[in-house]
């Protein structure tokens, strides 16, 4: 998670942005700088009917910011540009 205050016109507005990401392989998984992935083989699952790309990616983004209905929608398409080239 990550949070910024922003200053628009004298005012302090918060963004915060969760990511829930559940993709790759156990084995690569690092917690804290430690390779915790790597100490749990034996629970890593069998590659799904789709094979080993399969996962999911969960975004939530929350502002106290006086957003419009464009503004929200484009802050939607911004995240989603962000997950893409990330990737």
């Amino acid at each position: 998670m990550t949070s910024r205050i922003v200053d628009i016109d004298g005012d302090e507005f918060t963004v915060r942005v969760l990511v829930q990401g559940n993709t790759g392989r156990r084995s690569d998984m690092v917690v804290a700088g430690i390779p915790v992935g790597a100490q749990i083989p034996d629970l890593t699952p069998e590659p799904g009917p789709d094979g080993p790309g399969e996962g999911s990616i969960i975004v939530v983004i929350a502002t106290d910011a006086p957003l419009s209905e464009r503004q929200c929608r484009e802050s939607v398409s911004v995240e989603s540009w962000g997950l893409a080239e990330s990737g």
